[in-house]
C-alpha cells in the first residue's frame, strides 16, 4: 500500500524532479525521501533485471514519450515497447528519476 508520502515523492520524481527539491516542495527530509526511493529500488530489482534478461532495445526511447505513457497507465505499467527499453537501458542506475517514477508504477501495479 502505498502512503500519502510516497504517490508525493513518486509524483515529483515522474515529473523529473530532484531529491533536493522534492525536499523543499514537500517539506521533508532528505533522507527520509531517498529511503522511499532506496526502498522502491529492493523492492523491483529482481522483477525488473527478469524483465530486460535477454531483452533487445529496438531504440533509444524518447523520455517525454516514456513518461506520458508511465503516466497514462497509472495502475498497471505496460513493461513493453519504448517503456522497456527505457528499463533496459537505465535500469542499473539508481539515481535516475524516470526508473525512480517506473519502480512506483511496477510496485502499484503488483
Amino acid at each position: 500500500m502505498n502512503t500519502k508520502n510516497e504517490i508525493d515523492v513518486a509524483n515529483l520524481r515522474c515529473d523529473n524532479k530532484s531529491v533536493a527539491f522534492i525536499s523543499k516542495k514537500l517539506a521533508m527530509n532528505k533522507e527520509k525521501i531517498e529511503r522511499i526511493i532506496t526502498q522502491w529500488i529492493i523492492d523491483t530489482d529482481n522483477l525488473i533485471k527478469e524483465s530486460v534478461s535477454g531483452h533487445k532495445v529496438q531504440k533509444i526511447p524518447d523520455l517525454n514519450s516514456v513518461r506520458e505513457k508511465i503516466m497514462a497507465h497509472p495502475n498497471v505499467l505496460p513493461l513493453k515497447g519504448e517503456v522497456l527499453d527505457y528499463v533496459a537501458l537505465n535500469h542499473s542506475n539508481h539515481h535516475d528519476r524516470i526508473m525512480d517514477c517506473i519502480r512506483f508504477h511496477i510496485l502499484r501495479s503488483l
